[in-house]
């Protein structure tokens, strides 16, 4: 299979090609040491297993389940994942197909002579992929193959002049598979066993059938096929202008060339440099797209022609826009310590272009340094915030995008979308909304928007009524659902900030101070029984946020 082309005794199939050899007939070998060889050799780099060795003895539906998952694993993980090409030999008892040859993931070879003829001794059956030149068994054949050097190998000499059977159409089969992967190492398994099968010479009746299978091995048309699945190495997108390039390359396989020609449409790309080698460097200088061709001259006279699709990204002209994402909660839940939730922030809505990627740039304004959070995008149009809450204190967030084209050249930023995130227990906000609407004698009222308070001025006794609401809870009424202005993110962190007492002030028409003090959350009764009558004005100031209110003492 893989002897050289040194003009010296004969020719492999797959010259040059390394061979890794596994004894599986050593005395008192078992099935799960046979297992152990096939994997022995994936997991030391075998690309293509060629197995010339049945269980003819073994009745017709024979498996093991040892060697099954061996083979299972080959055609799964060899090959970093790509999977080794698995090549039985299908028997010689001219019945049904030998096991392993049964199994579904290898390829199955039975033997004809040198005029297309089948063997009489060819196992056959539905399980039969393909065929490969023989000759006869038992050493009466007419194959010659290498042999161990002088008295060591079978024979004095140095060849085996006398190899047949299908343990010699099975090599054959597995020395055009290693040249289909000579040329393209990427392909799959699969891939390999489908160019194969698909490009076998048929033969008997037409199509697939249980004496042939789908035919006699065609290593030309299979080396032809393989060649079209090889492509242009490089980019497809490149950058406009003269300070990027694209670089395309040959595929790497190819060898024994004699020319290179790159065909290179004029408008709207041109060459930088490489013409006649193996690399191409082009940039684009307008908007556009190209398709780059290379035609190679190999020693033998056969012209390969390859091309390759390409397309300039200009500048980027994006005007994102991102709002509220429509799933976003409105407070976060206390107390989750032992992970973390997701919370949709903002979504990106128009004016971007899905090609380029995104950059998301988080501004935090206030967060408690004992709460968690991260800020992160799902890759596409969300913006996201992991939870972990441990404290009762809100977060305050803005975020913004733009989009990265690649070329380095970005959009404009987006609008921000700010967001307050109260923090509510774990009750429904039924209940919550029940437990907190009044205090002491005094209806809640959240409708100030500049203070938490509200105040109520009784003729009848000369009493200034004062509830100082939870800021928090106020915070959480007035900011929760909606988009934060510069002002409201400046009035929300003064009132977060600012001292926890509410300074009162109350001064006469005249604007002399007659009353101050200060308050603690909660309800309050402020005597002017004492004050003369007339226009007064109560003042209220938490932090920098300040709120007046006018009252008459008759």
């Amino acid at each position: 299979m893989g002897a050289s082309h040194n003009n010296i005794g004969l020719r492999g199939v797959a010259p040059e090609v390394d061979l890794l050899s596994v004894n599986i007939f050593a005395g008192g070998t078992t099935n799960g040491d046979i297992a152990d060889g096939i994997q022995w050799a994936v997991d030391n780099g075998a690309d293509v297993l060629s197995n010339s060795w049945s269980f003819p003895l073994a009745p017709c539906g024979f498996t093991n389940i040892d060697i099954d998952n061996a083979i299972q694993d080959a055609v799964t993980n060899g090959r970093n994942g790509n999977g080794a090409v698995v090549v039985f030999s299908s028997g010689n008892g001219g019945g049904c197909v030998n096991y392993p040859a049964t199994n579904a993931n290898v390829i199955s070879v039975g033997a004809i002579d040198n005029q297309g003829n089948l063997f009489n001794y060819s196992s056959r059956g539905a399980e039969l992929d393909l065929v490969a030149p023989s000759g006869e068994t038992g050493y009466v054949g007419n194959v010659r193959t290498v042999d161990r050097m002088g008295g060591e190998g079978r024979h004095p000499g140095d060849y085996e002049d006398s190899f047949g059977g299908t343990s010699a159409s099975c090599p054959v089969v597995s020395g055009v598979a290693a040249l289909v992967l000579s040329i393209n190492p990427d392909l799959t398994q699969q891939e390999v066993r489908d160019i194969l099968t698909n490009t076998a010479t048929d033969m008997g009746v037409n199509g697939f059938d249980n004496n042939f299978g789908n035919g006699r091995v065609n290593a030309q048309a299979a080396i032809e096929e393989t060649l079209n699945t090889l492509i242009i190495a490089g980019p497809n997108a490149v950058c406009q202008g003269s300070s990027f390039e694209g670089i395309l390359t040959i595929p790497s396989t190819l060898n024994n060339i004699s020319s290179i020609e790159w065909i290179v449409p004029s408008h709207p790309t041109y060459i930088r440099s490489g013409q006649g080698t193996e690399e191409l460097h082009f940039s684009f200088f307008s908007p556009g797209s190209a398709i780059i061709k290379v035609e190679i001259t190999l020693d033998s006279g056969i012209v390969l022609e390859f091309d390759k699709y390409v397309y300039s990204i200009a500048s980027n002209n994006d005007d994102p826009v991102i709002s509220v994402a429509p799933n976003t909660v409105q407070n976060l839940v206390c107390c989750n310590t032992s992970g973390y939730y997701d919370v949709e922030h903002a979504i990106l809505e128009s004016g971007y272009t899905s090609s380029y990627d995104l950059e998301w740039q988080w501004d935090v304004q206030y967060q408690n340094p004992n709460d968690f959070y991260t800020f992160y995008d799902d890759g596409d149009k969300t913006a996201l915030i992991a939870v972990q809450k441990h404290t009762t204190s809100p977060l305050i967030v803005s975020v913004k995008v733009r989009t990265v084209n690649g070329c380095g050249s970005t959009s404009s930023w987006s609008n921000d979308i700010s967001r307050y995130y109260g923090t509510v227990s774990s009750l429904s906000s039924a209940e919550f909304a029940s437990s907190h609407n009044k205090l002491g004698d005094f209806q809640l009222d959240y409708s100030n928007k500049n203070l938490p308070l509200n105040e109520f001025y009784t003729q009848d006794d000369k009493m200034l009524n004062v509830n100082f609401l939870d800021k928090y809870e106020w915070l959480n009424r007035h900011y929760s659902n909606k988009n934060l202005s510069d002002s409201d993110v400046e009035n929300i962190i003064s009132i977060i900030k600012g001292q926890e007492k509410l300074k009162v002030e109350i001064f006469d028409f005249y604007g002399n101070i007659i009353h101050s003090n200060s308050l603690k959350t909660g309800n309050h009764q402020i005597n002017l029984s004492k004050l003369k009558q007339g226009l007064h004005i109560a003042k209220y100031t938490l932090g920098k946020n300040v709120y007046t209110s006018k009252f008459i003492v008759i």
